[in-house]
């Protein structure tokens, strides 16, 4: 009976050991179902992460193709622009712009760029440009030579067929010079100006006297290529208030502008203008030259001419003038050989341009839209110095 009871006791231990992994069983089936863990060791990610072989784009973006591609030495190398640069190296241009002769220093190369750097507002001037220019250079090379400064006049010369000792001689025994300027001829980039010259010098005796040439001068780049001087004979100089009729009529004229300035006393100097400054002032007045008044002096003349000046305003006549001013010009002669050869010259003038204050706008002065009817009118102011 015991026995039965242990026996009993057993097999429903048994029993409920057997439910038990059963149960549990039961419950890891599902666990097992980690069947789960296939889709996570459904390495379907890894396909993905390896399908991710997209990292074949990223291989491919291994780019390193384009970028070797980009390898762009090539257009670097080809870009090894040097070439433009030094097809940049523009000395042609500067070769070509040799035209401009390196004298000139029209042509100046700029070490840091490499790069010629040509003036070029010295390759295409205008004629009244270059006849400017050559004046100035054919004023400023006698300049010298009256200053006795040969080395900055024979550096004027292109090419010069002497040394500049034997210059030097050719002119040592000057005193000074009277230049009368004729008109600019201009072919291209070449002007040609003749001029006639008086000059007093030291002679062999001891005594002073005068020579007279015509000469004339080749100019190129603001340099004189070529010099031809001839003796020729004394001119005639007009008289005072003429010299001053002269003077307005060529400064209406710009070939005559030269002439025109070698009227002032010392080649010009005594106008406080350089010729390019003078060259700039234009004057177009009707003018009025009353007569000369002349006084003598210790070896020297002494002329003033009144002078009234009329501008017309765009209409001209039909309106009458819009300005008028009255003044006067003083002019010196020497009476001392050789010197009394260089004729009457400007020396300075007096005339007030003052646009606010001109006759026009006093009422007492009463101008005709007729020219001949001002005339008396203006012969009035300049006797009664400048007072309507």
């Amino acid at each position: 009976m015991r026995m039965c009871c242990v026996w009993r006791f057993v097999v429903l231990v048994s029993l409920l050991v057997l439910s038990a992994c059963g149960t549990t069983t039961a419950v890891t089936e599902p666990a097992t179902a980690t069947a789960v863990t296939e889709p996570a060791t459904a390495t379907a990610v890894i396909e993905l992460a390896t399908a991710t072989a997209v990292i074949e784009p990223a291989t491919a973006t291994a780019v390193p193709k384009p970028a070797t591609a980009t390898a762009v030495p090539k257009p670097a190398t080809a870009t090894a622009v040097p070439k433009p640069a030094t097809a940049t190296a523009v000395p042609k241009p500067a070769t070509a712009t040799a035209v401009i002769d390196p004298a000139t220093a029209t042509v100046v190369v700029d070490p840091a760029m490499d790069t010629v750097v040509t003036d070029t507002a010295t390759l295409e001037l205008q004629p009244f440009e270059l006849q400017t220019r050559a004046v100035q250079v054919l004023l400023d090379y006698y300049g010298a030579i009256n200053q006795k400064q040969y080395l900055v006049a024979y550096a004027l010369l292109v090419t010069p067929n002497q040394t500049l000792a034997q210059f030097a001689a050719q002119y040592e025994n000057n005193i000074d010079s009277r230049l009368w300027v004729g008109a600019p001829e201009v072919d291209g980039d070449v002007v040609t100006i003749a001029v006639t010259v008086v000059t007093a010098v030291n002679q062999k005796n001891g005594d002073q006297g005068s020579q007279w040439t015509n000469e004339t001068y080749t100019f190129k780049n603001n340099l004189i290529t070529n010099v031809v001087i001839v003796p020729t004979t004394q001119r005639n100089e007009p008289a005072p208030d003429q010299l001053i009729v002269k003077y307005y009529d060529a400064r209406k004229d710009f070939q005559l502008l030269p002439m025109s300035y070698t009227l002032w006393q010392y080649n010009g100097g005594a106008s406080g203008m350089s010729y390019t400054e003078f060259a700039d002032q234009r004057l177009y007045p009707d003018v009025f030259v009353g007569e000369a008044q002349i006084d003598g002096g210790a070896g020297t003349m002494e002329a003033t001419v009144p002078v009234v000046e009329a501008y017309s305003d765009a209409d001209g006549f039909l309106r009458g003038y819009s300005y008028v001013f009255c003044g006067t010009y003083t002019l010196r002669s020497s009476d001392v050989p050789p010197f009394d050869q260089f004729g009457w010259q400007i020396t300075q003038f007096n005339i007030e341009r003052d646009y606010k204050a001109n006759l026009v706008l006093n009422p007492k002065l009463k101008l005709s839209t007729k020219y001949e009817l001002n005339v008396p009118i203006f012969q009035k102011l300049m006797k009664s110095g400048c007072t309507p």
